[in-house]
């Protein structure tokens, strides 16, 4: 009987001592705290992977390190609702990628009494809605739903990665998840307007490439005639050389270097012509 006893109290603090710990697991940190005592709040030193310890005043909050995703979409009842500058409904399904820095998960309990999934589903995704409520109140709808719309997630994104970065959330992204969701009679007149704007762009581009091209061939008509002017003027100029060289002395010259010599004998013909006979040798 005393055997059973025996067993029955080792069972029994089993069950107690297993009450009493808590676990933190691979690639997440344990921040303890304290309700009660001389020693309540919550612990600086962050607990790395194993089984602690806790009891009636005590316990142990865990946050995952690794990289992890959280979408807030319609289906969840957690998407974004803003407006643009006219007061146009939008709704937004958005995302965000972030990690835990571990030395700050203390500071994060400290500040949030929360753990991370409610941190960041609550106070993160408030923080997202009033930066892109406040942004997108500074745009058209054709402008968030057309060229603006990365510029206006980028301005997101940069104001909460100043916010919580410093805190120990580290933000690596965030995204849009799907389309933006505006009403039918919006989503028409937005794309009809994106439409026309195209093809204004586009017959725009078409009359500076035809004035481009215009201009061109005038450039190449001006530059024939003024090769043609210019040749022109160059013979001009060449002829006026020539004839200022031809001078009396110069003709003599030529003439004398034409003569061979010989003496040009005259034959008369039966018909009173006379003609000229080269007496050059083979002549």
């Amino acid at each position: 009987m005393r055997f059973i006893g025996i067993i029955g109290l080792v069972v029994i603090a089993g069950f107690a001592l297993s009450g009493c710990t808590a676990r933190v697991g691979n690639g997440e940190v344990g921040v303890r705290y304290h309700t009660c005592g001389s020693d309540r709040g919550v612990e600086d030193a962050v607990l790395g992977m194993g089984y602690y310890l806790t009891g009636w005043c005590t316990d142990i909050e865990n946050f995952s390190t690794f990289a992890q995703t959280r979408n807030w979409t319609n289906a969840n009842g957690e998407a974004i609702h803003f407006a643009d500058r006219d007061g146009l409904a939008i709704t937004a399904e958005m995302g965000i990628t972030y990690a835990v820095d571990p030395q700050k998960a203390p500071y994060l309990y400290k500040r949030y009494r929360r753990g991370i999934d409610e941190i960041t589903d609550v106070f993160v995704h408030n923080m997202i809605k009033d930066t892109i409520i406040r942004e997108a109140s500074q745009l058209s709808i054709s402008e968030i739903m057309g060229p603006k719309k990365p510029a206006l997630l980028n301005a997101v994104q940069k104001d909460i990665i100043e916010r919580v970065n410093p805190q120990g959330i580290i933000v690596q992204n965030v995204y849009w998840v799907g389309a933006l969701d505006v009403p039918e009679s919006v989503r028409n007149s937005v794309n009809s307007k994106i439409v026309a704007t195209q093809r204004a762009q586009q017959i725009e581009n078409e009359v500076a490439q035809t004035k481009a091209e215009a201009e061109k061939a005038v450039a190449e008509a001006e530059g024939k005639a003024k090769a043609r002017m210019a040749q022109a003027t160059a013979e001009a100029d060449a002829n006026k050389l020539i004839g200022a060289s031809i001078t009396p002395t110069l003709v003599e010259y030529m003439k004398i270097n034409k003569w061979h010599g010989d003496v040009p004998r005259i034959m008369a013909g039966s018909s009173g012509t006379s003609f000229l006979l080269d007496t050059r040798e083979g002549k």
